[in-house]
């Protein structure tokens, strides 16, 4: 015995209607549970209060944002100090040079101070990224 979703009625031997309808009210029974599946899940979501961000508060994301730039800038920093300070001592005293091809390459064609450079201006670049999302959190805590 089949129960309607919609109505109650409780389906009996002697109805006459095709057994996916309701004789007491006409619906579908599998259409009205799909319905009825979306309908109560709209109620939820409209009676629910929606979180409102205030936007002159920073969030956790945007602090984040910024300060994982920031620490990118300073290990461009600490590279263009490293690379100086190995160019320096591969100048100095010889040997073997144990770094990637293409910073080899670099060094062959500008010299220490063109990787040192590169890495240095990479550094100024990403702090500047990160200045700038910096500022961009400080200016809609001001608005």
């Amino acid at each position: 015995m089949t129960i309607c979703p919609k109505c109650q009625y409780k389906r009996t031997v002697a109805d006459t209607t095709p057994d996916w309808q309701c004789p007491n009210c006409g619906i579908a029974y599998n259409k009205f549970t799909a319905t009825e599946k979306i309908s109560r899940a709209e109620p939820k979501a409209s009676h629910e209060k929606e979180k409102v961000i205030d936007p002159k508060i920073e969030t956790p994301r945007q602090e984040e944002s910024w300060l994982s730039i920031l620490a990118a800038s300073l290990l461009m920093f600490g590279s263009a100090l490293y690379f100086y300070w190995l160019l320096s001592d591969f100048e100095t005293h010889g040997g073997e040079l144990r770094m990637p091809s293409i910073l080899i390459g670099l060094y062959k064609a500008f010299g220490k101070f063109g990787i040192v450079g590169i890495f240095a201006l990479l550094g100024f670049i990403v702090g500047g990224i990160a200045m700038n999302k910096k500022n961009e959190g400080t200016t809609k805590n001001m608005n």
